[in-house]
């Protein structure tokens, strides 16, 4: 298993998070439900339904509910973007991996992927990069 670990369906992820919180996934789903018609396909498009300017206070909960499920769905997407890259781009053989992430920069997760990937490098686009390219380099010229 190579981290971090992200359950592949959206509504695993969910019942998860939801676990976590001690919320009722049947509660999630149905604020979802009353905000649109496909609910698990791309939950960080924003809903048709704005949100309730009243007071009532079984909306707001389902807003809130809703409003965690989006925030979720983004988390989620993301996550297993990274997985799904990074796989593929360990698949390919490659030794670099460029990211902004920074569960993926975190010392403890590089740690564990050199492990089972030794020539595996993880580099962050800016602070990383200007290191590589001056190690690519003999007397100041690129090598590549």
């Amino acid at each position: 298993m190579v981290f971090p670990d992200i359950p592949y369906w959206l509504d695993d992820y969910v019942r998860e998070q939801c676990k976590a919180a001690d919320i009722s996934f049947e509660d999630v789903e149905r604020a979802i439900r009353e905000r649109r018609p496909f609910p698990m396909l791309i939950p960080w498009i924003p809903a048709d339904r704005p949100r309730s300017k009243t007071h009532d206070l079984a909306t707001d909960a389902t807003q809130q509910l809703y409003e965690r499920f989006q925030n979720w769905g983004r988390t989620w997407n993301n996550r297993r973007s990274d997985v799904l890259t990074l796989c593929a781009h360990l698949a390919r053989g490659a030794d670099i991996f460029v990211t902004t992430d920074k569960r993926l920069l975190d010392p403890q997760c590089v740690e564990r992927l050199r492990t089972r990937y030794p020539a595996l490098r993880i580099l962050h686009p800016t602070r990383d990069l200007r290191d590589l390219s001056t190690a690519a380099s003999v007397n100041g010229e690129p090598t590549v």
